[in-house]
């Protein structure tokens, strides 16, 4: 955390979101306080709410919400926040503030923001197409030959305009086939070894990119490490015939 204030304002607009709130729509507030020390920070910005119940402000939270907390006002009176800082640290989440009273009404609008530990409150332009979020099983375990599906959660409002895309980042190359939901589907590899294999899943929405790793863990069926088994085994008692043949065959000869 830096030891100074960071306020980055652009400018403040509303667009309807539905029929009973709106979203105010920010490019990038910014607000940190100092690091370990009580403080708080304010910007405000003059604007026309919306005629709307709800106004809806999409933000991007770093820090502790127990130690932190956020007032918006407008022109000075205390409006009522019905949805706060989300209870897990570092996350994503809408305040939903309460302006039936001011509703067509333009006035000084504010946000402060009030922590005893290091935090952050940043707005958002839209948190839905900003924000891409990949999650899911990391770690997929199959035998030997079988098939495996790779089903990873994707959350982002615009899915359509998304391209994702899969690739085989280590181990044996295997066939991949890209479903419509966005998951892989592969066959695993014939072994008579357990091994990896790694894939990448890259979701990009023209602006935002966002990866993540996933691990198929492959075991060596029963019938492959028999089957290897059994084949050294032929191997060793071939080769112990054909060394017995050879040296009968030394044997009659030296005879002659």
């Amino acid at each position: 955390m830096k030891n100074t204030l960071i306020l980055m304002l652009l400018s403040f607009s509303a667009f309807s979101f539905s029929q009973e709130a709106v979203i105010l729509n920010g490019p990038e507030l910014v607000i940190s306080a100092k690091e370990g020390i009580p403080d708080s920070a304010e910007i405000s910005q003059t604007i026309s709410l919306p005629d709307s119940q709800i106004l809806a402000i999409p933000y991007w939270f770093e820090g502790s919400p127990s130690d932190t907390s956020v007032e918006v006002s407008f022109n000075g009176a205390i409006l009522s926040i019905t949805d706060s800082l989300p209870i897990a640290e570092d996350g994503v989440g809408v305040l939903s503030v309460n302006i039936a009273a001011y509703s067509m009404m333009e006035g000084i609008f504010a946000i402060k923001l009030t922590s005893t530990s290091p935090a952050s409150f940043m707005l958002v332009t839209d948190i839905d197409s900003d924000i891409i979020t990949i999650s899911g099983k990391p770690v997929y375990e199959t035998a030997s030959g079988e098939m495996v599906v790779l089903s990873p959660t994707i959350e982002h409002q615009n899915n359509s305009r998304m391209r994702l895309t899969w690739e085989q980042t280590s181990g044996e190359n295997v066939a991949m086939v890209a479903n419509n939901d966005g998951s892989l589907s592969i066959i695993a590899p014939v072994t008579d070894r357990d091994q990896s294999l790694d894939f990448k899943l890259t979701a990009d929405d023209g602006s935002n990119i966002s990866d993540e790793t996933y691990e198929v863990m492959v075991r060596a069926s029963d019938s492959s490490a028999a089957t290897a088994s059994s084949g050294g085994s032929v191997s060793i008692l071939f080769f112990a015939l054909l060394l017995l043949l050879f040296y009968r065959e030394r044997k009659c000869g030296f005879k002659r």
